[in-house]
């Protein structure tokens, strides 16, 4: 959280001159609806879901200020965390996921693009990206 913090409070006078910036914070539905094994976590997405609103109002007009929350996501990360029930996990909320899948990085890389490239009117957003998952679980 404070490298976020401290990232974008340095970089806003840039960002606020250029007249179009743009920053997009890495958050976690962790942040938006927390779990007690991973409270240290959970707190400080939820920071930067806050964190997010709170610069998006400071820096607005010129910078737009955004988060993306993903959800369960395929890779290293996921796989220290579950361990040997990795692959058994990982397909288990697969199949209660509407889209069929957990997240890739590429979905999220798509997203944080868009948010910058495409979004011009998106501002104190946190995108959440879990293929519906939180609209059933």
């Amino acid at each position: 959280m404070r490298g976020t913090f401290f990232a974008t409070r340095a970089a806003a006078p840039l960002l606020k001159r250029s007249g179009s910036g743009a920053v997009v914070n890495l958050a976690s539905i962790a942040g938006l609806r927390p779990a007690a094994q991973v409270i240290p976590y959970a707190a400080s997405k939820a920071a930067i879901v806050n964190m997010t609103v709170s610069f998006a109002r400071v820096l607005a007009p010129e910078v737009r200020v955004n988060a993306v929350a993903p959800g369960w996501m395929e890779g290293r990360w996921m796989q220290a965390a579950l361990g040997a029930d990795y692959d058994r996990l990982m397909e288990r909320r697969a199949q209660r996921t509407p889209l069929g899948r957990v997240a890739t990085s590429d979905d999220v890389a798509q997203t944080i693009v868009g948010l910058v490239a495409d979004n011009d009117f998106v501002t104190g957003q946190t995108v959440v990206i879990d293929g519906g998952y939180s609209i059933v679980a």
